[in-house]
C-alpha cells in the first residue's frame, strides 16, 4: 500500500472495510485486506490505535465487527487516544482520535458585567454608610477623598453585586422527545447481541423513530424561530451568532 502517506506526523484512518485481530476483538482470521494492511503497518513500523471494540453493527445479522481502524507511527501514537463516539443513527460508530499537543488553544476571554437586578442594595447601603461615618485622614485633599469614595463603592460593590458573563448564544436544545428517542436507540444498539433477530429489529425501529422525530423536531423549531426571533430587529446581533453557531455544526 505505497500510495498512503507514513510520515511521523500523519494518521491514516476511516472505514477499511478490513477485518484483522490487531484491531478487532471479535476477529479470529483475517480476510485478505486486513493481512495487506497488517503487512503494510509491518513493513513501515506503524502500529494500530483503535482497543479492539467493535464499531459496526450489522442490519442482517446484529454482528459486531470493527471494518474502521486508525493507524499511525509509535512516537505519534503515545500522544493519541483513541475511542468510540456515540450512536448518531448509522450502524458505523465514529471514532474519535484526540491528539495531544504542545499548546492549549487560547480561551475565548468574556467581557464580565454587574448583575444590578440581583444586587443587595440594603447590606450595599449599610457597608458604604459604616465607612463613610469613620474619619479620613486630617489633611486630606479633594483628590485623595475623591479616591477613598471610589474604593469604598468599589469594595462594596464586590461584596453585595453579582458578577460575571453571559453565555454565547447557542443552537435550540433538544426536544424532550427527541432525546428520548435517542436514548431509546443507544439502548437497543447495546442490547445487541449476535443471532438475535428480536434485538436486532428493535434497533432498525429505534433508529428509525429517531430519524423520523429528529427531521419533524428541527423543521418546526426552524419554523418557530423563523416566525419569531428572525423577525424581530432588536434581536439581530442574537440571530447572527445562532446562525455562526449553526455554520460549525453543520
Amino acid at each position: 500500500m505505497p500510495q498512503l502517506p507514513c510520515g511521523d506526523n500523519t494518521i491514516v484512518a476511516g472505514d477499511v472495510n478490513a477485518h484483522h485481530p490487531l484491531w478487532d476483538v471479535n476477529c479470529d482470521t483475517a480476510d485478505e485486506v486486513g493481512e495487506r494492511i497488517a503487512t503494510w503497518l509491518d513493513d513501515i513500523g506503524w502500529t494500530t490505535l483503535n482497543d479492539g471494540r467493535p464499531t459496526f453493527s450489522s442490519y442482517r445479522s446484529g454482528s459486531q465487527t470493527a471494518p474502521d481502524a486508525a493507524f499511525c507511527s509509535p512516537t505519534l501514537s503515545r500522544r493519541v487516544t483513541w475511542s468510540v463516539g456515540p450512536d448518531l443513527g448509522s450502524d458505523h460508530l465514529p471514532m474519535l482520535l484526540t491528539v495531544r499537543t504542545g499548546g492549549a488553544a487560547p480561551q475565548r476571554i468574556r467581557k464580565t458585567r454587574w448583575s444590578f437586578k440581583k444586587s443587595a442594595w440594603l447590606t450595599f447601603q449599610d457597608e458604604c454608610e459604616a465607612v463613610f461615618a469613620e474619619a479620613g485622614p486630617e489633611h486630606e485633599s479633594v483628590q485623595e477623598a475623591a479616591t477613598r469614595f471610589h474604593q469604598v463603592l468599589q469594595q462594596a460593590s464586590v461584596h453585595h453585586i453579582p458578577r460575571g458573563a453571559r453565555a454565547g448564544a447557542k443552537p435550540w436544545a433538544l426536544d424532550p422527545e427527541l432525546e428520548e428517542a435517542i436514548e431509546a436507540r443507544r439502548a437497543a444498539r447495546r442490547d445487541i447481541r449476535s443471532g438475535d433477530r428480536a434485538a436486532k429489529e428493535r434497533w432498525v425501529a429505534a433508529k428509525q423513530r429517531a430519524a423520523s422525530i429528529e427531521r419533524r423536531v428541527s423543521q418546526q423549531q426552524f419554523r418557530d424561530f423563523v416566525s419569531s426571533t428572525l423577525n424581530k430587529y432588536q434581536n439581530l446581533g442574537r440571530v447572527h451568532k445562532t446562525l455562526k453557531k449553526w455554520e460549525v455544526v453543520c
